[in-house]
């Protein structure tokens, strides 16, 4: 509701000569058109209720330092004992069950295996991972996120955050918060970590071989 014209010096007085804007209904919306506010424009409110449980979580959330990401990365280190380098390999102590798969052939990128890496990794956590279950994608010097694989990158929902699998000189990780399964990749990319004891299924080409292996044979797979 806008103030009338003829009570033009309470617009003069407004801020920065903006008109009064009141929004509300009832009694209060009847006083303030007797004031000489005018109507111009109405508001509908609905309530949608769709079928099913409510959902009372977001599918994505942005991460805080101090309370997140910072104390993931923490138990991270002192969990796996990580040592960043761009230079040593391996950086942690692999876990039993793990195992780490070289990614280059000849030491040279796979055209599109960045994507199809990705793809890979995102088709296995939902399978991996428990109904309502989090994964936390967490990137050295980047902003961490908590994600569901289930409630993110499909039709309806939000697109999944984070900058993939595949990094681009720094380490990006798929974890779980307790740490029992997920991925972890080096800056330069030439190998992918696999941990823990989930099942992360997908095809790649022949240029995948086992480099190392962390106990038992996991049950985290990169090649059919």
């Amino acid at each position: 509701m806008r103030l009338d014209q003829r009570y033009s010096p309470w617009r003069q007085d407004s801020w920065l000569g903006h008109p009064l804007l009141a929004e509300t209904d009832g009694s209060l919306r009847e006083s303030l058109l007797e004031a000489g506010f005018t109507e111009v424009a109405t508001v509908r409110s609905y309530h949608w209720s769709p079928p099913g449980s409510h959902e009372t979580t977001r599918p994505a959330q942005f991460l805080d330092w101090l309370h997140d990401d910072g104390p993931l990365w923490d138990r991270f280190h002192t969990v796996f004992d990580f040592k960043p380098s761009t230079t040593y390999q391996p950086a942690i102590t692999d876990p039993v069950p793990s195992a780490v798969w070289h990614l280059h052939s000849r030491h040279r990128l796979v055209p599109g295996l960045p994507a199809e890496l990705d793809a890979m990794v995102q088709r296995g956590l939902p399978a991996a991972t428990e109904p309502g279950e989090f994964v936390y994608w967490l990137g050295w010097n980047h902003d961490g996120y908590r994600y569901s694989p289930r409630r993110t990158d499909v039709p309806g929902r939000p697109p999944r955050p984070g900058k993939g699998t595949y990094p681009n000189g720094d380490y990006y990780l798929h974890l779980t918060e307790d740490l029992r399964l997920g991925t972890l990749q080096p800056p330069m990319g030439t190998e992918t970590d696999r941990l823990g004891s989930g099942a992360a299924r997908g095809r790649r080409d022949g240029t995948d071989r086992t480099a190392r292996r962390g106990g038992q044979a996991p049950q985290l797979t990169a090649a059919a």
